[in-house]
């Protein structure tokens, strides 16, 4: 039977572990130089002509969420213009999330429907989202507390190809290959990512190095699944490359405002949360009816349920 990853990186010597929220966090600091010695980033307008309507930046924030930003406060776009082309070419957009409301709040999930569903009543565009209601959401940090992170991001508009009916092992690895083969093709790839890919390759190893497919679906679904959900979602590549549900929720709105086209409209995609009941969280089908918001463990598959690829560095 051939292995169940395709991903070959060599043989390592890292022992496996998986990485800290903070470490992660590192990984990314230590990608971005001080603004002395930073390239010249670039502007606003040069991103807009790269992106053309693929572009959703300051104006857009205040047009379509009512939120204006201080020159000071709109983070440097952290993209190069190669990797913008490259990006347009995916199916990506390039998007600047934001964290409050107009009114200073957070802008959680809820405070996301709140603000925007009477223009969606009065525009006749259906509902935000599906339901608001249910005890395992609102005991859910990712659905009461948590909000877009204030940064620039490229977001597919549709999942990741090969992606669906996969469970979240499998997704992982979908991720893994598309990253180090198509997102940085034909350039070096960034030091975290190839830290995160190593990681999840020792991952695989520690846990599932010459199971069958059958035997790894079972112990994704078994008694330890909380266990795997868990070091699943940490991993450094799913921080890395996987939407939160709020940055999936706000990414579609986002679209479709300025648009007028729904992203994930009949499908889902499978976030980098866990809910209060240990589901790893998934959001989309953003039909008439609003967008869903629900969970799987991870050994799930679906043939409605893949992946967007989003990345803020």
């Amino acid at each position: 039977m051939s292995e169940y990853l395709t991903l070959h990186p060599g043989e390592l010597s890292t022992k496996f572990r998986i990485l800290k929220p903070e470490e992660v966090a590192g990984l990314e600091r230590n990608q971005k130089k001080p603004e002395a010695e930073r390239k010249e980033s670039l502007t606003l307008d040069q991103a807009e002509t790269i992106m053309g309507q693929d572009f959703f930046g300051p104006a857009d924030v205040q047009k379509e969420f009512g939120v204006q930003l201080e020159v000071e406060d709109i983070p440097v776009i952290p993209f190069s213009e190669i990797e913008l082309e490259r990006a347009k070419e995916l199916g990506q957009f390039l998007v600047l999330r934001v964290n409050k409301a107009p009114d200073g709040k957070a802008l959680t999930m809820p405070k996301m429907h709140e603000m925007l569903q009477k223009r969606f009543t009065d525009e006749s565009k259906g509902k935000v989202l599906y339901s608001t209601a249910g005890e395992w959401k609102l005991n859910s940090e990712f659905f009461t507390t948590e909000t877009p992170e204030l940064a620039w991001a490229l977001s597919g508009t549709a999942s990741v190809p090969d992606s669906t009916s996969k469970n979240y092992l499998e997704q992982t690895q979908v991720l893994a290959d598309y990253v180090a083969n198509e997102v940085f093709k034909g350039q070096e790839l960034p030091p975290m990512y190839e830290a995160a890919i190593e990681q999840f390759q020792n991952y695989f190893d520690h846990n599932f190095k010459n199971k069958t497919k059958e035997e790894i679906d079972a112990l994704l679904s078994g008694s330890d699944w909380e266990k795997y959900a868990q070091e699943l979602g940490d991993l450094g590549i799913n921080q890395l490359t996987r939407q939160s549900p709020a940055d999936a929720l706000y990414d579609m709105l986002a679209r479709y405002l300025k648009t007028g086209t729904k992203i994930f409209e009949t499908v889902s995609t499978w976030t980098k949360r866990r809910a209060s009941d240990g589901d790893l969280v998934y959001v989309g089908r953003f039909g008439a009816g609003g967008a869903r918001v629900n969970g799987y463990r991870p050994g799930s598959s679906d043939s409605n349920l893949g992946v967007s690829l989003s990345r803020s560095h």
